[in-house]
């Protein structure tokens, strides 16, 4: 469900928005947002699952929870990011993706070692769940090492139990409680 950004609390910085068809798919590699009504220095990166509808012009669910919680939390720049960064709504159509390319997986990549690099010091959220197929896990592997090498502090809202890893919570199970209880994620 796309629905309009609400102008007088963000701005979303178009010149730093990335995203390209590739292989007749859409990807979207960072959607960095101004949280107008907060005027500190603050930085949030939230890495999340994968990008479902949300661009420079319209938000989604997703990205509107998300900035509902950095404008409670005082953070007055918000960079989503994705482990994934196919665009798609539907998680079964994304499980049946084996296709995902390699290109848009390393220009995702690309992009998340810059931004971490660009931002020292921001806070790092991690809420992408369980990831999806083979893709999704070596694209967690290399994100949590380019984080580890960054010597980044990660967070999470709560943990997975499923085993063998207990991944970060996803933000669509993520209760409200949680969002007031983020907790350090050690990689």
């Amino acid at each position: 469900m796309l629905v309009e950004y609400d102008c007088k609390k963000v701005n979303v910085i178009n010149c730093e928005y990335k995203g390209e068809t590739i292989e007749g798919h859409y990807y979207r590699y960072v959607l960095p947002l101004n949280i107008k009504t907060v005027s500190n220095k603050k930085i949030l990166i939230m890495i999340l699952m994968n990008p479902s509808k949300a661009n420079k012009s319209e938000s989604d669910i997703t990205v509107n929870r998300v900035i509902k919680y950095a404008e409670e939390e005082k953070y007055s720049k918000l960079i989503v990011l994705n482990s994934l960064p196919y665009m798609e709504t539907e998680s079964e159509k994304l499980k049946k993706s084996a296709d995902i390319s390699k290109i848009g997986i390393e220009n995702n990549l690309k992009c998340i070692k810059k931004i971490v690099k660009e931002n020292d010091g921001a806070k790092i959220i991690l809420a992408h769940g369980i990831p999806i197929g083979r893709q999704g896990a070596e694209s967690l592997v290399r994100i949590y090492d380019i984080l580890k090498k960054q010597e980044c502090n990660v967070y999470t809202f709560g943990r997975n139990t499923v085993k063998p890893m207990a991944y970060p919570k996803h933000l669509r199970v993520t209760s409200n409680e949680e969002l007031n209880n983020t907790r350090e994620f050690l990689i």
